[in-house]
């Protein structure tokens, strides 16, 4: 909480302790149950492929990062409002870094107007006048990139669903069962 005055690194909102209103947390950007239960047989070789991709990925040694208590490390650590830390936990809220602009990130939202509601803004500069770390680059690089391909792959099915049920629909129901295949037709026709 020190190296960011008590404040959330998106809105700039106080703690209490600070003499705000918020809830101020830490939320991980690598989350902790990535690490957790690695020591069980069936969770061990699951958890390090799983951190070999990542670490493939994000371009910086994440089996380290990820060991032990390093998790913890304030790298991988951002502190947020209560409301902002559930949308990034969510992956429904990610930074990506602004190339050329150090500790500068471009917001984005997976529901427009979250950012709005929450008062964030499109984009964030992190600085800290103590000599505490800020969040890492390459997590957060990492942290967005889940959160795209996560709503990417939705959106694959979602639009797979309709492409599959217009296909198994030849004829309309006279009982309106069907409208929802031919409003999702008609919507896709529209973009």
């Amino acid at each position: 909480m020190c190296r960011g005055d008590n404040r959330c690194m998106l809105t700039g909102a106080s703690d209490f302790r600070g003499g705000g209103f918020r809830h101020i947390e830490a939320a991980h950007i690598i989350p902790q149950a990535t690490n957790r239960n690695i020591g069980e047989e069936g969770n061990k070789f699951h958890s390090a492929g799983v951190r070999t991709v990542l670490s493939m990925l994000a371009e910086i040694d994440l089996p380290e990062l990820l060991s032990d208590g390093l998790i913890h490390r304030l790298e991988n650590i951002m502190t947020l409002q209560h409301d902002c830390h559930a949308a990034f936990d969510d992956l429904i809220l990610w930074l990506k870094p602004v190339e050329g602009i150090q500790d500068t990130y471009s917001v984005h939202e997976a529901f427009q107007g979250l950012k709005a509601v929450e008062g964030i803004p499109d984009k964030v500069t992190f600085s800290t006048t103590t000599r505490y770390p800020l969040p890492h680059p390459a997590l957060l690089a990492l942290h967005a990139l889940c959160c795209e391909v996560a709503w990417m792959s939705g959106a694959a099915e979602y639009l797979m669903d309709i492409e599959r049920r217009m296909d198994e629909t030849r004829v309309l129901a006279n009982d309106g069962s069907t409208a929802d295949v031919l409003m999702k037709a008609l919507a896709l026709v529209e973009t």
